[in-house]
């Protein structure tokens, strides 16, 4: 009897022991699947791969695994677990099934792949990976050599997608087939329009070396036209590749051309020449272009040419030649521009009453001017800095009417209440701080008058938004979960754009999945999409999603080794790059805290070459930008306006500006800074800079 309850004991601690053991494996085998999905991110597939295998065998690990394999190169591999990953997980069965059409496609399996890239078609109807499918298709008969068939899939498919890089991708894998049945003529005909309207693409230079290859081989090929290549120009032009359209318009013939083909080569190569800032040039070309016998011509020429005299510091000359094009009125295509060129020509130049007069002939000489509201504006803001404080206040009090321009217009109108000696500034401010809280103007006004701000602030654990995912966005999610980030945002835009009509029901949801996603450009988006936000306690944790909190580590480490505010130094990355850790801007910035390549250099003082692809590292990225920031504290001593400004526009422009308005006080050097993006900028970040203080309780 008592070895019977001797064992009991036993029984039960060994039956304790196997259950801690399924508990400690079931823990473990989701970190391993949590791991995965990491390494898959980080595009490390081979790394996803095994650790998905030895992750507990489920539907989302299955898939993880067959996708890792695909992209790591197991073609063959791939295949059976794709397939399997199809039937299991049948919410993402369109992307398994690409992946398995792809993956034939690689290995030569010609009609299989063709076969599979049916079945996404047929089988998912709403997915939106069907034009890839539909890619698949033609690039099998491309495969393949069966140009025929490649020549008729392509025709179908560009009949159905009239534009994008697969479609010119299919343009000329369709000429090179044309080429290989015979059809030289066909094929020069597609390589001119890809070379002519997509002058950026892959397929752009590959063109121009067919024709010339078919020429040496006999066919006759078209010589480009002027209008084309002005065209191809313009083209390059409108996507700031300026030195590329200059070069294509400079190799324009211009023995025999006619007088408006040389007025279009002119005209085209001065604006050129403008952006490009050689004004001497411009001023040259542009003057030729003024004679033109075309009255659009000649006014577009004779604007451009005024900017040009103006950018020369030839100001006398510049404003009588907007004089001109003011005085012709209607009859010139740019009269209100050269109207509005003039009276900022004036103000820049410190003249302010007389810019004041010019602003306030638009609404009179142009009603229907895009420029109106916009002179109005600028008219009283000279009025202000020329010391007519009675005349600006009755101005802005106007303005403050206009909801475009409530905001600024209180604040300046409060500003020359105080500037004439009146006691009425203090409602104006009172008015401002309780209708636009989060603004620049609030936080400014907050500060210069020691007005303590009394909103609350997230607690010290934090608070996550607390919302169900909205109908509509489970695909998204799971591919967020699996690691697929770049494809979950495209679900999730696409799934937003179905939701036009409640998209303020959805926002927390909405929110809330972005965060997860660490999609924080579009959770930024969605925040100011459904602003105004309330500031209080139910509310509060939807801004974090307008205002993130991502590489809190790295930050609080560098902006303390700096001695920098985190709160200025997100408000930096916000403005910047909306924290995306890759994204680069059109002039060459990088990653999170935006560097161009040669301020990155001179910051890091490393020997050796200098790698711009550590930029995109979050971690390397935000060291040299707070450590840049620094250097620029250092520089101004200590002055975050001009250190804010100077990060954006650089030091020289923000130098030039101090010189030239002396004598203003800090609010007004941040409205009176010339460029508009840099003006939006400052007020951007000294606002944003406070509300991350306020919503996380930074120092």
């Amino acid at each position: 009897m008592l070895s019977k309850f001797k064992r009991k004991p036993f029984i039960l601690v060994l039956a304790g022991v196997s259950l801690c053991s399924i508990a400690a494996y079931c823990a473990s085998s989701n970190d391993t699947f949590s791991r995965a999905t990491l390494h898959f991110r980080e595009k490390s597939y081979n790394k996803s791969y095994s650790l998905a295998l030895k992750s507990a065998s489920t539907p989302e690990s299955s898939f993880l695994m067959a996708v890792s394999a695909y992209r790591s190169g197991k073609l063959e591999e791939s295949l059976p677990l794709l397939e399997q990953a199809e039937k299991q997980l049948p919410l993402l069965g369109d992307y398994a099934a690409l992946y398995q059409a792809e993956a034939l496609l690689k290995l030569g399996r010609h009609a299989e792949a063709s076969t599979r890239a049916d079945g996404v078609i047929k089988n998912y109807p709403g997915s939106l990976l069907i034009r890839k499918a539909e890619k698949v298709k033609v690039d099998t008969f491309v495969a393949a050599g069966d140009h025929n068939g490649a020549i008729k899939a392509g025709r179908a498919f560009i009949e159905k997608y009239a534009s994008g890089a697969d479609t010119v991708e299919v343009l000329y894998h369709a000429a090179l087939s044309r080429e290989q049945t015979g059809d030289r003529e066909g094929a020069a005909v597609i390589y001119r329009s890809i070379w002519l309207n997509n002058p950026l693409s892959a397929q752009s230079g590959k063109s121009i070396e067919r024709l010339k290859a078919l020429e040496a081989k006999g066919t006759r090929i078209e010589a480009f036209s002027a209008a084309e290549l002005i065209r191809r120009s313009t083209t390059l032009y409108a996507l700031n590749e300026f030195s590329q359209s200059l070069k294509v318009v400079q190799a324009i013939p211009q023995a025999g051309q006619p007088a408006s083909v040389l007025d279009q080569i002119h005209l085209r190569s001065g604006l050129v020449y403008y952006r490009l800032k050689n004004w001497k040039a411009a001023d040259r070309v542009l003057a030729r272009a003024v004679a033109s016998k075309s009255p659009a011509i000649s006014s577009e020429a004779r604007f451009w040419r005024a900017r040009v005299l103006d950018r020369m510091e030839l100001d006398d000359q510049a404003f009588s030649m907007y004089a001109d094009l003011t005085a012709e009125g209607k009859k010139q295509l740019y009269a209100d521009d050269a109207l509005m060129d003039a009276a900022m020509m004036k103000k820049h130049n410190g003249r302010y009453a007389e810019a004041a007069a010019l602003f306030e002939k638009m609404p009179d000489r142009f009603r229907e001017s895009k420029f109106v509201s916009r002179s109005r504006w600028e008219a009283a803001w000279c009025r202000y800095l020329a010391g007519e404080y009675q005349t600006s206040a009755a101005s802005f009090n106007l303005l403050s009417q206009d909801p475009e321009h409530r905001e600024r217009a209180l604040y300046w109108l409060a500003r020359s209440q105080e500037r004439s000696g009146g006691s009425a500034s203090e409602a104006v401010f009172k008015a401002l701080l309780e209708e636009y809280p989060a603004g620049f103007y609030a936080a400014w006004t907050r500060e210069a008058k020691g007005i303590k701000d009394t909103r609350e602030s997230l607690p010290a654990s934090g608070l996550k938004i607390n919302a169900p995912l909205p109908a509509g966005f489970e695909k998204s999610a799971l591919l967020a979960e699996l690691g697929m980030q770049s494809e979950a945002r495209q679900e999730a835009a696409v799934a937003a754009k179905k939701k036009n009509g409640g998209k303020k029901d959805i926002f927390p949801g909405l929110a809330r999945l972005y965060l997860d996603m660490s999609d924080y450009g579009s959770a930024i988006k969605l925040f100011l999409q459904n602003r105004p936000v309330k500031w209080d306690k139910a509310s509060l944790p939807l801004w974090t999603a307008g205002y993130p909190m991502p590489y809190e580590q790295l930050v609080r480490q560098h902006t303390t080794e700096n001695n920098l505010s985190a709160g200025l130094i997100y408000a930096l990355m916000r403005a910047e790059s909306h924290f995306n850790p890759v994204v680069k801007s059109p002039v060459g910035a990088v990653g999170l805290m935006q560097l161009m390549p040669a301020t990155a250099k001179a910051t890091a003082k490393e020997k050796g070459r200098f790698d711009v692809s550590r930029l995109v590292v979050p971690e390397y990225n935000i060291k040299l930008g707070t450590r840049h920031f620094r250097d620029l504290m250092n520089s101004y001593h200590g002055d975050t306006i001009y250190c804010v400004a100077a990060y954006n526009a650089g030091s020289a422009a923000v130098n030039r500006w101090r010189r030239s308005m002396k004598g203003l006080q800090q609010d007004e050097f941040i409205e009176n800074i010339p460029y508009q993006e840099t003006r939006e900028y400052v007020k951007k970040v000294y606002a944003s800079a406070a509300i991350y203080r306020q919503l996380y309780g930074l120092k």
